[in-house]
């Protein structure tokens, strides 16, 4: 493998981490071998849901009222991680 194809494959498995734990629009399938970081990966997005895209989905509009919500809203956000 040459030097340019070897980075050109480490830009596209960044890329593809990146999406994996990122892209919450559409289904993604995650295939790879033994101890490649699929479980740190498939955390990672857990948390960038739960934390980012899921917790705001589930707060909606109320972002006022988010303080006296954070129980509901976290169950929410839970909720689609399933």
């Amino acid at each position: 493998m040459t030097v340019q194809a070897k980075r050109d494959a480490e830009a596209r498995d960044h890329q593809a981490r990146q999406a994996a734990q990122t892209v919450f629009d559409r289904p993604l399938v995650l295939e790879a071998g033994a101890g490649t970081g699929k479980t740190t990966t498939l955390v990672s997005r857990m948390l960038a849901w739960l934390l980012g895209a899921g917790w705001d989905e589930a707060a909606g509009e109320s972002a006022g009222e988010e303080t006296d919500r954070r129980d509901e809203i976290a169950a929410q956000a839970l909720d689609g991680v399933v």
